[in-house]
Formats: C-alpha cells, sequence, structure tokens
C-alpha cells in the first residue's frame, strides 16, 4: 500500500474529518457546500433510478459499504427491505445512525471492504458509492472479489471515469483545490472490463452530474457460476 493511500485511509478514520465530510453535504452555504449539496442529491437520485428498475423482493438485505455518515440511509429505509450498513470508520458510522430508519436497519458492522467478515452469498444487493475513485486497480479488484462472494443479486457501485473533457477538467481544479487528495479515474471501457473480471455484468451506467462531477453510478448483475 503506497503512502497516499495509507494517508487517505487514516484521514478517513478521524473525527474531524467525518464531522467536516457529513457538513459539507448537510449545511452552510459555501460554493462548496451548495455543490455537495447538489452532487449528493444527484446520487440519490440516480441510485433510486437504479434500485427501481431491478424488482426489489421484501426483504432483501441491502449491504451499505462505505455508508459514511449515512448520506443513503433515508433513501434506502424508503424500500422494503434489510439494511446492512458498514464502514471502516467508527466516527463515520455514529454520524450515520440516525439517518437509518430504525425498523429497517440490521446493523453497523466495522471492517475492511478487502476482508468482509460475512458468509458466502449472505447479502442480495451491495451499494457503494464514493470509494473507488479513491482506489487503485490492484485494490478495487481484490474488493470487488470480495463483493462478489458474499452478494447474490446485483451491486451498485461509482467510480470516476476518464474522458478528454474531465481530464481537462480535473487538470483546472488541481489549479485551486486545496485539499489535493488522490484520485483514480477510469475510462468506461476500463471500469467494465474491471467488472466482469471480478464477476459482475454491468447492466446501467449513469452521470451523476455531467460536466460538474466526473462521478458515474453502474448497475451490475452478478453473473451466475455453473460449477
Amino acid at each position: 500500500m503506497n503512502d497516499n493511500i495509507r494517508e487517505n485511509i487514516e484521514r478517513y478514520q478521524r473525527e474531524s474529518y467525518a464531522l467536516r465530510y457529513k457538513k459539507e453535504y448537510k449545511g452552510g452555504y459555501g460554493f462548496k457546500n451548495i455543490r455537495s449539496r447538489i452532487i449528493a442529491g444527484r446520487e440519490i437520485a440516480v441510485l433510486k433510478s437504479l434500485l427501481d428498475g431491478i424488482g426489489i423482493t421484501p426483504g432483501s438485505i441491502f449491504l451499505d459499504m462505505p455508508c459514511g455518515t449515512g448520506k443513503l440511509g433515508a433513501p434506502l429505509s424508503g424500500y422494503p427491505i434489510k439494511i446492512l450498513a458498514a464502514d471502516l470508520s467508527q466516527h463515520m458510522m455514529a454520524l450515520a445512525s440516525p439517518e437509518y430508519s430504525p425498523d429497517k436497519l440490521l446493523g453497523f458492522m466495522r471492517f475492511d471492504a478487502r476482508n468482509i467478515p460475512l458468509d458466502g452469498e449472505s447479502v442480495d444487493h451491495i451499494v457503494c458509492l464514493r470509494l473507488f475513485q479513491r482506489l487503485p486497480r490492484e485494490i478495487r479488484i481484490n474488493i470487488l472479489r470480495e463483493f462478489r462472494r458474499v452478494v447474490k443479486r446485483s451491486l451498485v457501485v461509482s467510480y470516476s471515469y476518464y474522458s478528454p473533457f474531465q481530464n481537462l477538467r480535473n487538470s483546472i481544479r488541481r489549479l485551486y483545490v486545496r485539499d489535493r487528495q488522490s484520485f483514480y479515474h477510469e475510462s468506461i471501457v476500463n471500469i467494465e472490463s474491471e467488472l466482469l473480471e471480478a464477476g459482475f455484468m454491468p447492466r446501467k451506467i449513469k452521470h451523476v452530474l455531467f460536466g460538474a462531477s466526473s462521478e458515474i453510478i453502474i448497475l451490475s448483475e452478478v453473473i451466475k457460476r455453473y460449477d
């Protein structure tokens, strides 16, 4: 693990980071707060449009990983499902707790997504937003294989995609953004190939906010094995 990734993981687990992260999309009227709220709203809208198309069976178990500060708690709680929320940061989960409906929440678990302490095919669906843009391919593949092991039906996952336009935008952004954390951008072709390699068939790809964000959200189905 390189120093940038280790630094990102350590920063992510700090209480100050969790508080700042939630405040970005929950409060404040600065440019960054407004942009974060718009993108959070679009993430939720895209997620719901994808979930509405898969025919969710009542009582299905969803793994929300990483749950962060609970951004998806309310929208997921609107479905007739059970939710297992997981994250590497205890501080993030503490802030996430009030966001889920108690009757839908199975509980919180703290673990690294590279080593999920769940039995095979123990959840029906996984939602994984805003994680893979901070991880290189070898770690993403490791996590995807763990997801494939524990999930039965589908994965909804976000990536940061590469295009000439987004490359120009990111170059400009680096000139004025103070928090220069490492991001990993991939072409759509590479993203689809990565999912297929791990055992997922991409079905739908949606942009969160074209032009203002490089984030895309992908619905993939488990490729069944017939051993």
